[in-house]
Formats: C-alpha cells, sequence, structure tokens
C-alpha cells in the first residue's frame, strides 16, 4: 500500500490539503476516479478506504454502511494480499466526479478527521509497511464483514477503526493504525460475545450502553 521507497518524514502536504490541491489542479469540470487515484499514487488505498469509511461513522445511518462496505472489504483485501497500487475494475476507474465535489469531500474529510491530521506524525513506521501493514488490512476486512451485518451496534465502532487505521497509513502514524485496529477488534468482539450469548436482543444491549 505504501511505497517501499518512501522515507520515513511526513507527507509534504496533509491528505485533505492534497485532495484540494487536484481538484483546484483540474483544467476540467470533472475527473475520472481512474486518474484520481493515479494522482493519489501510493495514498490511494487510504484515501478510498477513508472516504468510504466517513459515512460509516454516523450513527442511526442506515443502509448506507452496508452499501459501501462491499468496496471497502475489496480495498482491505487488496492491502491484506499486498498490493502496492489500488486496483479497480475499469467501469469504475471511468466513473466521473466534479470538481466541486473533490473540493467538497475534501472540507468534509477535514471537518471530519482534521484533528487526526493535526496529531498524526510518523512514528511505529513498521506497522504501516509490510506484513504488519498485510495483517491490518485482514483486520479492516473483518470489521467490513461487520458493517455488513445490518444489525443493531455492528456498523459505527468498526467504521471508526478503520477510518483511524486509514489516516494511520496515509500519515505513516503506526500509533493510529494500531489504536484503529484495537477499536475495531474490541468492538468485534464485543458484538460476538453479546450475540451469541444474548442474541439479538443483546446487541441491542451494547447499543443501549453506547
Amino acid at each position: 500500500m505504501t511505497d517501499q521507497t518512501d522515507t520515513q518524514s511526513p507527507p509534504s502536504e496533509s491528505t485533505t490539503d492534497l485532495l484540494r490541491r487536484i481538484a483546484e489542479a483540474c483544467d476540467s469540470e470533472t475527473l475520472t476516479v481512474g486518474a484520481l487515484v493515479d494522482q493519489l499514487s501510493g495514498r490511494g488505498f487510504g484515501v478510498v478506504q477513508l472516504v468510504l469509511a466517513l459515512p460509516v461513522c454516523i450513527p442511526f445511518l442506515y443502509g448506507i454502511p452496508q452499501a459501501v462496505a462491499v468496496p471497502m472489504m475489496f480495498v482491505a483485501l487488496q492491502i491484506a494480499t499486498g498490493r502496492q497500487t489500488l486496483w479497480l475494475p475499469e467501469k469504475a476507474r471511468s466513473k466521473t466526479i466534479s470538481r466541486d465535489s473533490l473540493a467538497t469531500m475534501a472540507d468534509r474529510a477535514a471537518k471530519y478527521v482534521g484533528w487526526f491530521e493535526r496529531i498524526a506524525r510518523p512514528s511505529l513506521i513498521w506497522a504501516t509497511r509490510g506484513t504488519a501493514e498485510r495483517i491490518a488490512g485482514a483486520f479492516m476486512a473483518i470489521f467490513c464483514a461487520s458493517i455488513l451485518v445490518p444489525l443493531p451496534a455492528t456498523n459505527t465502532m468498526p467504521g471508526i477503526g478503520v477510518a483511524i487505521m486509514s489516516i494511520g497509513f496515509l500519515e505513516r502514524d503506526g500509533r493510529l493504525v494500531v489504536l484503529g485496529g484495537l477499536i475495531g477488534t474490541l468492538w468485534v468482539s464485543l458484538l460476538l460475545f453479546f450475540g451469541i450469548t444474548l442474541g439479538v436482543e443483546g446487541l441491542h444491549l451494547l447499543k443501549s450502553y453506547f
């Protein structure tokens, strides 16, 4: 997911600033998804996963989390298998996004994750590369599987975990990758415990506490 030739220095600009710059530099009113991913280079995995995870983080938003969980899992599995660049089907690459929508996306990302971008700095680099990166991708896939389940309490916290991990990969901050992984793992473990012992009522009970 990350270019192995990268240094351990922080990215020259935040991801939200990068999205704004791409939008401002766009010569036409629209940009294809493929062109956007190509310009994101090594950040493609993290940006796409973060954009997909943001709506999942909103509580009581029904239907949308399950709709985006499949592409989220598609991205997570590519990370888990060690791909260095994001592969998208040609049909997905050919879809277009307006310049204004891209700028709005950057503004919304800054609103929801700007705080994490400000505190992020390269640390625990090993957690963002190599075997650790692939393991993190596998955990992301598990969290996405939880999001797919249309039951109470199954999506918001795993979505937050994926979002934090994505920021960690983007900023090369292994602390955030570990933090997001712990949040998602703890919540999925609670879901399994309450779901197995008390059934759907257990999930409602868990939701009522949080």
